[in-house]
């Protein structure tokens, strides 16, 4: 039932509407009515839990601001646990580091004895642990060319550098433009971009054809027939979106009003910009160290002759060969070290993401769902407090199932390579295997972002978001697909227009030649586009958490935000229940 100008259409009428079931904890639907009675009863009576209350406990919906117990602790200890290994093992491995790695390039292999040493006169000439000095005697002449170069250079790398700075310090208003575009010019922008989304694959398809036709090998080794039929059939695959956008407009306008609600929220959080940058430093922080770790670590071993050479001893090696006389034969824990230790890497920077995800939805949920005053400073420590204290296990999880999808990605794409030209089963399984990963990785996000709101564990977090999802998989992917396209088209436009202006500029006003100006356009935009991207998917999280709170009003039949509460025009009602009634709460 609709609600306009802000007031219900609810006033008393409990037989004539029914309220229908909860969309996140969907019981069976033969409670009957009483059951709903009593539910309406509690959603127009129960305000939403705020900090302010006595009690400071939840009230069945929205932010969840009582006391949050830990969840997943196991997977918690597990990081830790893996962290403090990583470190001990590589703290060891710097202890008893063998200096005679460092002499791999100089090393003497000795047939008589079967073995490898480093001569005496180079390490009394460099001194122990003198491989920089070595490497820079052995190249010097290299290095005097190199500088000689970089002088004769150095006015150019000076402007391009000037220029990247000058870009750095331009992507933070071009960031807040991209942000004022999508707060009052969002009907344009979406309206704008769907076009993009029929005309660019269309105009591909048209390219390709008329390409092959006009080239000769193309046509001898592509039937034409089968050009045709492939031509044809991305044209239908172009009309059927054209037919979806069109069936489902009215879901294109829900994503207006969320992408409009989310750059609201952002422009309201505005903090978040600065404080989520924080978390990537404290990732590289404690990934240096690791990373410095397993380099020391593979120093644990000995010099040993090369297998090659001792099965064929006639075969020529050193220097002026693609031989070497030696190498290096690492101890038996280091490469099971190195795994581990780089999958902690991996996992850590899983983590990081998720608890950038988590921040952005326990600030933005609170702001959602807050009554009078909204303090963001105070929201997002809050929401980072919960992160890396009650759900720290939860962030945990979640990134050890992200990490995990990383691992079967690479491992696909490294048998690809080494498999050459696959096969049109191997083909058709991959894509499957794909769809999986990125299914599993999109109920992942959702689930981070409900486990932000509600302080729940991860399963039952996921069991929320597939409940979401089941009941409303088309809407959610078309807010995801769409704001995604748009905040593309918007970024790329951005950038674009930017390295135009750039180079007209350079042009008018430097004395640099051509490649020069078009290397300092190209890494300008490049560097552009990078602030923006990472702008792009912090919105992009914005618009999912602005999503779940809209479902969470609409399965309640309440309305937190006023100005945008027709929005339950748009939701689609679930599939066995009438649409929800929508009682504004005042704010």
């Amino acid at each position: 039932m609709a609600v306009e100008g802000g007031s219900s259409e609810y006033e008393g009428n409990a037989d004539a509407d029914e309220m229908k079931e909860p969309l996140l904890q969907k019981t069976g639907a033969s409670n009957g009515r009483d059951r709903r009675n009593k539910e309406r009863e509690r959603v127009i009576n129960v305000p939403a839990a705020h900090p302010d209350d006595d009690d400071g406990a939840s009230a069945g919906f929205g932010y969840n601001y009582g006391l949050r117990p830990y969840q997943d602790i196991a997977f918690s200890v597990i990081f830790v646990l893996l962290l403090f290994a990583s470190i001990g093992f590589g703290i060891y491995g710097v202890v008893n580091s063998n200096p005679d790695y460092e002499w791999i390039e100089s090393a003497h292999y000795e047939p008589d004895k079967g073995a490898c040493s480093v001569p005496e006169h180079v390490q009394e000439k460099f001194g122990g642990g003198a491989w920089k000095q070595f490497w820079l005697h052995k190249n010097k002449k290299l290095l005097l060319n190199s500088i000689v170069a970089q002088k004769v250079s150095g006015s150019a790398e000076t402007a391009v550098s000037l220029v990247i700075a000058i870009t750095v310090v331009l992507s933070a208003p071009f960031a807040l433009c991209m942000l004022w575009l999508l707060r009052k010019k969002t009907k344009e922008l979406v309206y704008a971009s769907l076009p993009v989304f029929i005309l660019l694959p269309v105009a591909l398809n048209v390219t390709w054809f008329v390409a092959c036709q006009r080239d000769v090998e193309c046509r001898r080794n592509f039937d034409f027939s089968a050009q045709l039929s492939l031509f044809l059939f991305v044209l239908l695959v172009c009309g059927l979106m054209i037919y979806v956008i069109y069936s489902n407009w009215d879901r294109i306008q829900l994503t207006i009003r969320v992408v409009q609600t989310a750059a609201e929220a952002l422009y309201q959080n505005l903090t978040l910009l600065f404080v989520l940058p924080l978390l990537s430093f404290a990732l590289i922080g404690l990934c240096t160290p690791l990373a410095t770790f397993m380099v020391y670590a593979y120093t644990n071993g000995k010099l040993v002759p090369n297998p090659d050479i001792l099965n064929h001893p006639q075969m020529p090696c050193g220097r002026g060969t693609d031989h070497p006389c030696c190498v290096w034969e690492p101890t038996g824990w280091v490469v099971p070290y190195l795994y581990l230790s780089g999958f902690a890497i991996l996992w850590a920077a899983m983590i990081t993401a998720q608890v950038q995800v988590f921040t952005i939805s326990g600030t933005v949920a609170q702001w959602y769902f807050a009554r009078g005053q909204f303090a963001t400073g105070v929201a997002i420590l809050r929401s980072l407090g919960h992160a890396l204290g009650p759900s720290f296990g939860t962030m945990c999880l979640a990134g050890l199932v992200v990490a995990f999808v990383r691992l079967v990605r690479s491992l696909m794409n490294k048998a690809n390579a080494e498999q050459g030209q696959p096969g049109a089963l191997t083909i058709f399984l991959q894509a499957c295997l794909e769809s999986i990963l990125q299914a599993v990785e999109f109920l992942t996000k959702f689930t981070t972002n409900f486990a932000a709101i509600t302080g729940d564990s991860f399963c039952t977090s996921a069991i929320m978001t597939w409940n979401l999802l089941k009941r409303n998989l088309l809407s959610t992917v078309l807010v995801e697909v769409i704001s995604d396209k748009v905040l593309a088209v918007v970024m790329v436009a951005l950038t674009l227009v930017y390295g135009i202006i750039l180079y007209a500029i350079l042009s008018l006003t430097a004395s640099l030649d051509h490649s020069t100006k078009m290397i300092a356009t190209i890494s300008s935009s490049v560097m552009l586009l990078l602030v923006l991207s990472l702008f792009s998917r912090i919105l992009s999280n914005i618009v999912d958490t602005v999503y779940i709170c809209y479902a969470m009003d609409k399965d309640e039949g309440v309305v937190h935000k006023p100005p945008v509460h027709n929005v339950f025009v748009i939701l689609p009602p679930s599939w066995d229940e009438p649409a929800a009634l929508a009682v504004p709460h005042e704010n």
